[in-house]
């Protein structure tokens, strides 16, 4: 009755994730109930409570994030204003009393600073040790119009860095500094409160370096005369207005969106453990054979439901760009999806040839190592054919993204063949057990030499492959059976991810000689959705005379395609002016715009620029003209 709970509860999680809602969690939370009291209850196989208590306590702490999680998604479904409104004030003020403590630690810093003596080189090296965070902050000391000494990466005009303390904006950013004066000394402390993309690459400032939440998404940095915003932070320095920040609350689809995918990536992890537990749980002798082959068939579900692309902006593992065969729909969708069910399927064989220790009959062991000599290359070489290597070229992480599902679903198929061949052999004369290994390590090697253009090998080559898995085939059980099994799965699988990363720079050298933009990985965009477009990604208008934030973006059906992107980016560094577009058209801002010389262009993540009227200023501050 336990496994039998658990797999329902497995299922409804897996259904969860898939499409959240409370009828799901129900199911899940009842299953998890009955399968922990039967855990509890009725000890009878004393050898399956523990992996069976390990997946309930998984399931259970599944059920609790997800019901926290559907929680804030009706809440915020219910009055979303109310909601983004409490995140965004909350999130101010988060960030005042960040600022707070950086300008403490600056005034203690610049203090210490203007305190030191000797020579320059003696007093750059006491900076540093005073400025801490090199790439962050810096330091300077002045004695008049005589620099004393400087630590560390100043991001900002020296020139500008006038008063006690204060925010300077400059194209890279926004710098935060505080100064201390005494005796004709002055020492200034600098420390990054913003930095703009595409420099954020490198380096984050303050307020990106804060931890976010499920509604905003960033800051937007205002100067201290913007009057807009009545809930807008106003941060004020013993008096001395500095800046004015908004916390960003995107649209209520992409708010949603988002909630949903952080509530998928919390969930997840205890839905894996929950699945290997039970899958373990499962293949022990004492479940029996049904029980293995339902466990085999509820986690080939779970994969095939659960939406394992949508974790594609956590790890490439999940990225659909890099790997993708559509032959097998859910299963071969990604690496990840294929690592799990290449996983699956080797340990159902595995336990296949543990479990029937006589074998198939004869004629069927035939005919199953006969079909696994044969088709087996062309199998691990047809799972090839999703990979796609990106523009940037593949490192070591993605040859072992490729290879280790490659090997295991490689090995699977010669656990088989060789059980099949075994059978058919009945104890006649057997080739020896090195023998496959060295054929395939032969292949391997000549694999580059035979390598043809456009991108092939010739006719012959797979006979190499074939001989290879028919020596296994014919090899008696012994004591390293498995270990010759994987070290040809292995030679197999580096053998064809080498030829489709070939192939792939093929096609990319080709696409750059006839002039094709490269392909933009789709790991590297914000989200991946298998299922369906998401809901459209709110963007943040740009023009000489307003920012404010856009629901929609100009382009092909409502969005900006990336050739319109790339050409702005190409027209903007050659200094082309960009065609003028009419405002007041779909997407503006409306009246929540403000007026562009009164206003830092900040926030988390990198917006899609539009132009609604002129070129902007050059300046980005009118502090910056003076």
């Amino acid at each position: 009755m336990a496994p039998a709970a658990v797999a329902v509860g497995v299922l409804a999680a897996s259904r969860w994730l898939a499409t959240p809602r409370v009828g799901y969690l129900a199911i899940c939370l009842l299953a998890t109930a009955v399968g922990i009291v039967e855990t509890v209850a009725r000890p009878r196989r004393v050898a399956l409570r523990l992996p069976l208590a390990i997946s309930c306590v998984a399931l259970l702490a599944f059920a609790v994030m997800a019901a926290g999680a559907q929680q804030r998604l009706a809440r915020f479904a219910t009055n979303p204003t109310a909601v983004g409104a409490q995140q965004a004030a909350a999130q101010q003020k988060l960030l005042a009393s960040r600022v707070d403590a950086e300008l403490a630690a600056l005034r203690a810093a610049a203090t210490r600073a203007r305190r030191l003596v000797g020579t320059t080189d003696d007093v750059s090296h006491s900076l540093e040790r005073v400025v801490g965070d090199q790439v962050r902050r810096s330091a300077l000391v002045v004695h008049g119009d005589t620099l004393l000494g400087w630590a560390g990466t100043l991001h900002a005009n020296p020139r500008a860095l006038t008063g006690p303390s204060g925010v300077v904006a400059t194209p890279f950013g926004l710098t935060l500094y505080a100064a201390s004066d005494s005796g004709g000394v002055r020492a200034v402390t600098t420390s990054l409160l913003y930095v703009s993309p595409p420099a954020d690459r490198l380096t984050r400032g303050l307020a990106q370096r804060m931890p976010g939440s499920e509604v905003t998404e960033g800051f937007i940095f205002s100067t201290p005369r913007d009057s807009t915003g009545r809930d807008a932070l106003r941060y004020s320095d013993h008096g001395r207005p500095l800046f004015v920040a908004r916390a960003i609350v995107p649209s209520a689809d992409e708010v949603r969106f988002r909630m949903r995918e952080r509530a998928r990536v919390r969930v997840g992890v205890s839905l894996l453990i929950a699945l290997v537990a039970f899958l373990i749980a499962a293949s022990r002798r004492e479940a029996g054979a049904f029980a293995t082959l339902g466990a085999v068939l509820v986690v080939l579900r779970a994969i095939a439901v659960v939406p394992l692309s949508e974790f594609s902006t956590r790890s490439r593992l999940f990225d659909a760009s890099i790997y993708f065969l559509g032959a097998g729909r859910a299963y071969t969708s990604n690496a990840a999806a294929l690592t799990l069910t290449s996983a699956t399927m080797l340990l159902a064989a595995l336990l296949v040839v543990r479990r029937i220790r006589r074998g198939p009959p004869r004629l069927v062991g035939a005919a199953i190592g006969i079909l696994g000599a044969v088709l087996g290359p062309y199998f691990v070489r047809t799972l090839s054919r999703g990979i796609t290597p990106p523009a940037e070229g593949a490192g070591a992480a993605l040859w072992l993204m490729w290879e280790i599902p490659l090997c295991l679903a490689a090995t699977t198929l010669l656990v088989l063949a060789a059980w099949g061949g075994r059978s058919a052999l009945a104890g006649r004369r057997s080739a020896d057990s090195a023998a496959g290994p060295a054929v395939a390590m032969l292949a391997a090697i000549v694999a580059p030499l035979v390598w043809m253009a456009p991108g092939q090998w010739p006719e012959w080559y797979a006979l190499l492959w074939v001989a290879a898995v028919a020596a296994l085939v014919a090899t008696r059980r012994r004591r390293y059976w498995l270990l010759s099994a994987a070290s040809v799965a292995a030679l197999g699988a580096t053998t064809v991810v080498w030829g489709a990363t070939s192939r792939g720079r093929r096609d990319l050298a080709a696409g750059h000689a006839l002039g094709e933009p490269a392909r933009q990985p789709i790991g590297r965009r914000r989200h991946v959705a298998p299922h369906g477009a998401g809901p459209p990604r709110a963007v943040r208008a740009v023009g000489p005379r307003c920012i404010g934030l856009s629901g929609r973006a100009h382009g092909v059906g409502g969005r900006t395609t990336d050739r319109q992107l790339r050409l702005g980016a190409i027209r903007r560094g050659l200094g082309r002016r960009a065609p003028r577009r009419a405002r007041g058209g779909e997407g503006d801002a409306g009246g929540d715009c403000v007026p562009r010389e009164r206003i830092w262009r900040t926030g988390r993540r990198r917006a899609d620029a539009r132009r609604c009227g002129h070129d902007p200023p050059r300046a980005a501050h009118p502090a910056d003209r003076q």
